[in-house]
């Protein structure tokens, strides 16, 4: 019996330096918001953000506490202490009311607040909401919102500008530049999926639940692959869904391929109960390179092999089943080759490949698991391609 009150008490000494730590946190951000009278508008929404997370967090720490208060006969002090938590909660949302009515947006401030809104729902992977606020902005007033990126852009290059702007602006000018990258991936898709004149069938590795199908897509030389299969497991969430890869191909005879690699994932299960993966190559696109912050080069000695794309799109049919669809095109670069031979070995590697992905859905365990399966997926699909 001692010793379960001497946990108890322990248990409770560490709620009170919990909540003494929160206290201090929460009179240094008072003391930041009486101090900075003159805030601007994105620093305000910063000091909101931190505010919000830290009654997120003080809400915890009281269900901890009256759970601890509990546990050691409702300690008069750990009582106390709840109180004057719930005082300071009470004190940071005033101070949250006070920043939002302090003066009415203006056209450019409402464009920031919802393009930050953006950036939040792109790092949960919804990319469509985002895009939905992006469409309404263009909507309601399509050249004072392009105006208003122009000057965003302008303002990056401004030395004057304070740095938390310029971060705030580079911010912006990322969100957008992702949203509508994403979008136009989803497009093309579409298409693609949607498209099914003059399809060839592949039959070796075609049966009654799996379908590979090949053709050469308008602008491109080489075959794409269009393939779709059932598999036995349920659908979850990605997790941290984009990723960049350098893949190298070790060849006979021939130079050494290599390129880089991006994947992106996309949440779109409130849109159309699906998870959508994106990957191509960027070692030529410069503009992808300095939205992601990279500058690639491929060794002189080897050859850049060109992922035109490659869609993967995961969709529940029932409770413990899904179906993959998938669409790649890849040039090898090789040109002492007929283009017939080298799409006669695309049909018959992508194909194979294919299948070996859909192995790997179907060897996914438990839904934990799955999220981290999907931040490796992209890895573990080139790791095949070196087989």
């Amino acid at each position: 019996m001692e010793d379960k009150d001497n946990r108890n008490e322990n248990q409770v000494q560490q709620f009170k330096q919990k909540f003494k730590e929160d206290e201090q946190m929460m009179e240094e951000l008072k003391n930041q918001l009486t101090q900075d009278q003159h805030l601007s508008n994105s620093e305000k929404q910063l000091y909101q953000k931190e505010l919000s997370n830290e009654i997120n967090e003080i809400e915890q720490n009281i269900n901890y506490m009256q759970l601890g208060a509990k546990k050691s006969g409702n300690d008069l002090k750990l009582q106390q202490q709840i109180e004057l938590n719930l005082q300071s909660q009470q004190i940071v949302q005033e101070e949250q009311q006070k920043i939002s009515q302090n003066k009415k947006l203006s056209p450019q401030q409402q464009y920031e607040q919802q393009i930050l809104e953006m950036s939040d729902l792109i790092k949960d992977q919804k990319y469509d909401q985002a895009y939905q606020i992006l469409e309404n902005l263009k909507k309601n007033d399509m050249k004072s919102f392009n105006y208003y990126l122009e000057q965003v852009k302008q303002n990056l290059k401004n030395q004057n500008a304070s740095d938390i702007q310029k971060q705030v602006d580079k911010v912006i000018i990322k969100t957008v530049d992702e949203v509508l990258y994403v979008q136009s991936q989803i497009q093309f898709m579409n298409y693609v999926q949607n498209d099914d004149q003059g399809w060839g069938q592949e039959q070796a590795f075609t049966n009654g639940q799996t379908k590979i199908n090949y053709k050469i897509l308008p602008n491109t030389k080489t075959l794409s692959i269009k393939f779709e299969a059932e598999f036995e497991r349920p659908l979850s969430r990605p997790s941290d869904s984009q990723k960049v890869v350098y893949v190298k191909f070790k060849l006979p005879v021939i130079s050494d391929r290599e390129g880089y690699l991006y994947g992106i994932g996309v949440d779109r299960l409130e849109k159309d109960d699906s998870i959508v993966i994106f990957i191509e190559s960027i070692q030529d696109k410069k503009d992808i390179q300095q939205r992601l912050d990279l500058n690639l080069e491929i060794n002189k000695k080897n050859v850049a092999f060109d992922m035109k794309f490659m869609y993967f799109q995961i969709k529940p049919i029932g409770r413990d089943k899904s179906v993959l669809n998938a669409i790649c095109n890849v040039d090898p670069n090789v040109r002492f080759l007929p283009q017939w031979l080298i799409n006669f070995f695309i049909r018959k590697i992508g194909s194979y490949l294919m299948n070996k992905i859909l192995k790997i859905a179907e060897n996914i365990k438990g839904k934990m698991e799955l999220n981290t399966q999907y931040n490796k997926i992209i890895f573990k699909t080139y790791k095949i391609l070196n087989l």
